[in-house]
Formats: structure tokens, sequence, C-alpha cells
């Protein structure tokens, strides 16, 4: 369904600036060791806030972006860049690029290209009955751009994100938009997805200065979407187990294991995000409190398991501990989501 909108140009991911530095989402943790915590888990942090009734009159919302998902990408197979927006301008996104052929000592199964970035849109304004504009108040990154490491006997090369670069406003337009509007570059990118010939039949994100044209669909519903998130958790996760079985080493143990808590809380953190956006303010605050006491009890737990157990299998069994209640903790919030 995403892909229909793409365009075919190859990008060229080995030119990521290796000296630009991005905030990470989570601390640097040593090999085999379980991520610490981060505040996306409960602790909100003060956040730019443009709200829908500051926009009132332009007619187009925060609020109403927030009900799409955004796509640029080069075609099935390709590089994708995917994001999507919140009521309060805040994004959130993933771009990632596969060379299957990249291939070294310790990575057989190829190199990606990939970045976890957020960061906030603000000043969503009218330039006339098609068009809009708004500004990129700031984006980080999950890695440091220009690290490396190796995953599932992959290369991952952490970029930036393709498709945002270049310049700090972005121009909205429309469905009924005439073509005319846009460039001939910018409708490239978009030609495949759109009904019409003549003009836009969806809502469509402009990087002017690159002629990059942003396409747009329908936002899967927050239930349908945590629940992705989570089968996918458990997918890669079944994986990690099978591999743990076959493991011969405690290290080896140990780095599978914090894989796999590495990816339940990233699940746990993309939830929470949708929690935290489709939940009323009454209602957030008691899954907030929640969240706390939650944050609380597991680390009292993983800190049990340190003092019963002070040999080499400590971290390994911490880690699984620590797996089973975010996972635990996952399908908690999805129930709010149900709800």
């Amino acid at each position: 369904m995403g892909m229909a909108g793409c365009g075919s140009e190859e990008k060229n991911t080995s030119n990521a600036d290796a000296e630009q530095k991005s905030e990470t989402a989570s601390e640097t943790r040593e090999e085999g060791q379980a991520p610490e915590q981060t505040d996306t888990e409960g602790s909100e942090e003060a956040e730019l806030q443009t709200t829908e009734s500051e926009h009132a009159e332009t007619g187009l919302t925060f609020a109403d972006l927030a009900a799409l998902q955004f796509e640029f990408c080069s075609g099935v197979g390709g590089w994708s860049t995917d994001f999507t927006i919140e009521k309060d301008g805040s994004f959130s996104g993933v771009y990632h690029d596969s060379d299957m052929g990249d291939t070294g000592d310790g990575y057989p199964n190829g190199t990606m290209y990939y970045c976890n970035f957020s960061g906030h849109f603000t000043n969503l304004t009218k330039v006339d009955d098609d068009t809009y504009e708004m500004s990129l108040a700031d984006i980080s990154y999950q890695n440091t751009v220009g690290d490396t490491e190796i995953l599932d006997d992959m290369l991952y090369v952490y970029t930036d994100v393709y498709g945002l670069e270049g310049t700090d406003t972005f121009r909205i337009y429309l469905p009924g938009t005439p073509r005319e509007k846009l460039t001939e570059d910018e409708w490239f990118w978009i030609a495949a997805g759109n009904e019409s010939e003549t003009e836009l039949t969806m809502t469509v994100i402009v990087n002017e200065p690159n002629e990059y044209g942003i396409y747009s669909y329908e936002r899967s519903t927050p239930s349908e979407e945590a629940q992705g998130i989570y089968n996918s958790l458990l997918n890669y996760n079944d994986e990690l187990e099978q591999q743990l079985q076959s493991a011969s080493t405690q290290q080896e143990m140990n780095e599978i294991t914090a894989q796999m808590y590495q990816n339940s809380d990233d699940s746990l953190n993309q939830i929470w995000h949708i929690v935290k956006y489709n939940s009323d303010e009454t209602e957030f605050a008691q899954i907030l409190e929640e969240q706390k006491s939650w944050i609380t009890e597991k680390e009292a737990e993983a800190e049990q398991i340190r003092a019963a157990n002070n040999g080499s299998s400590a971290e390994m069994d911490v880690n699984i501990k620590l797996n089973d209640l975010t996972e635990e903790r996952c399908r908690a919030l999805l129930e709010y989501l149900k709800n």
C-alpha cells in the first residue's frame, strides 16, 4: 500500500556526514547488557507545542496531519523514509536502505543504512487555499550519525534521514491542488500513487530546495498501529530465542538476551508514544502514574536478580526478566488503545 507512490531514483547513503552528531534516545550500554531506561516510557519532558486551537483559523491543523502516514521512497525493495506527525507537531519515523551485496568479515548478510529519528514541526500557516507551510524546529536521532555496529550478521550504518534534509521550511499541498503547482521532479515522486494526472488526490509534503515530494495515505488506527509494533516485536524475539538455544558461550547468551530486551524496550517506547497522543488528559495522567510505578518495580526486580546471582549468567538472567516484564507491559498498553 505504502509503496504505490514511490519514485525510482536511487539514494547514495554512503555520503552521510560522519561528523554530524545527534542526541541518542538511550544511554550507551556495555556489550551484552540491558539498555538503560529512557524518559520516553513515562517521565515526559517539555515539548514544543503547536495546538489545534492555535491554528483553528487556518483550516489545516497538525491534528489533520496526524491522521496520515507519510512516505518518501524509491519503490518496492528499495530505500524508504516513513514518518507520522502528531497533533502537537511532533514527528517520528524511520529511514532504511539495504545493500545485500556489500558484505564483509562478520556481516555476510550485507549492509543496512538506517536511522530512527524524531523532532518537531511548528508554525503551520496558510499560504493559499491549496497550500500551507510549516517549519522544522528540530530533529534528533536515536543513534549517532556515522556510528556502525553488526547485528544479526548485518552491518548497520547509522545515517541522517533522507527527504527532510536541506531546508527548515516545508510546503504542504492539499488534495485538489493543480499539478502545475509542483515541479516535474516533485510530481515524479508522488505520481504513481496519485489518482489523477491533473491534480493531487492526496496530501503531499514538499521539500522545495531538493524538489522532493513526500506522499501520504490514511494512517492505521492507534490500536492497529500498536498491535503491528507488538507483533513485529514477538516475531523478532522469537528468532532471537532460537539463536539463544544454539548459543555456545555465555557472552553470546548475554548479547542475544540484551538484544531481546532492547527490542521490547524500543517497542514499548513506540507504543507509549501512540498511547500518549490517543488518550484524554485524565486517562493519560492515570496511565503515566501507572507507568512510573511499573518502571520502579521493574528496576527492583532486576536488582533482586543481580543480588541473588553474581555469576556469569547474571546479566542474561536480568535481560530475560526485563524482556518478559516489558513485553507484558506492552500488552497492558495495548488494552488501553482497544478500549
